[in-house]
């Protein structure tokens, strides 16, 4: 199916309606002790957005439809909330870095590392990119950043679904020196409040990149993951439909 062209923010009162709309569905609902999703027991905690699907949507799931880990594979998961994609990438063999800037995320990811048998995992609280040391690298990041442009919110919770440009941005920024050859970046984002201008940030970073999902989700509207890697000796922007490449071919083409 062709998506639809990308449409410009709802004006005004409508988009601040949305917000709200949005807030109450995804950061509302009662805060269970134990969320069951995906063969996984998530040991939760208050103040954390339930990544379960609300109106049909999940932006975890979402982005877990892209998602392939290889065994040994070094991997970051950013914003990592209550822990579903970092559970999900260490049943598939990757060595996984969680963090967020909700302390209560990292003890939810331990507890449920440890309950599916994973072990002890490597969890670390601060903002963005902060709690990493200076030359660590990763073979992919997921990340899972705010789903509504706007100037972020003064609650913790707003984090979550309210972001800003510069912010966003800036993280990009961040990973894209962290990336081992080879490597990526996978995140999902919405059409109506992030395009033209992830596009010319990805770009201008120095990122080639491609939407390799896309979904229609209730209130956010038109919603796809990205895939982003380093240009190396490519030209930075978007993949051509057709042109994307997977795995090895992107190390040879783009390095």
């Amino acid at each position: 199916m062709t998506p639809p062209p990308y449409s410009r923010p709802l004006p005004g009162p409508l988009a601040a309606a949305r917000r709200r709309l949005l807030l109450a569905a995804w950061l509302g609902r009662p805060s269970p002790a134990t969320i069951e999703v995906d063969g996984f027991s998530l040991m939760f905690e208050a103040g954390l957005p339930d990544p379960r699907p609300s109106m049909g949507f999940s932006a975890a799931a979402f982005l877990l439809e892209a998602m392939q880990v290889r065994p040994g594979e070094r991997t970051l998961v950013l914003e990592c909330g209550a822990g579903w994609v970092s559970l999900a990438a260490m049943r598939g063999g990757a060595r996984v870095v969680s963090m967020d800037p909700n302390p209560n995320a990292l003890q939810c990811v331990r507890r449920s590392s440890l309950v599916a048998g994973f072990g002890e995992p490597d969890v670390r609280t601060g903002d963005g990119l902060a709690p990493l040391g200076v030359d660590e690298t990763f073979d992919l990041v997921a990340w899972m950043p705010p789903l509504l442009d706007g100037p972020s919110g003064s609650g913790r919770s707003d984090r979550h679904v309210v972001g800003d440009r510069a912010r966003i941005t800036n993280v990009l920024k961040g990973i894209h020196p962290r990336l081992e050859r080879g490597g990526r970046v996978l995140f999902p984002f919405p059409d109506r409040d992030a395009t033209p201008w992830l596009h010319d940030a990805l770009r201008n970073i120095g990122y080639r990149f491609a939407a390799v999902r896309y979904s229609q989700a209730p209130l956010l509207g038109p919603v796809r993951v990205y895939k982003a890697w380093p240009a190396g000796q490519s030209r930075p922007g978007e993949v051509a439909a057709g042109e994307a490449l997977s795995g090895a071919s992107w190390v040879l083409r783009d390095r």
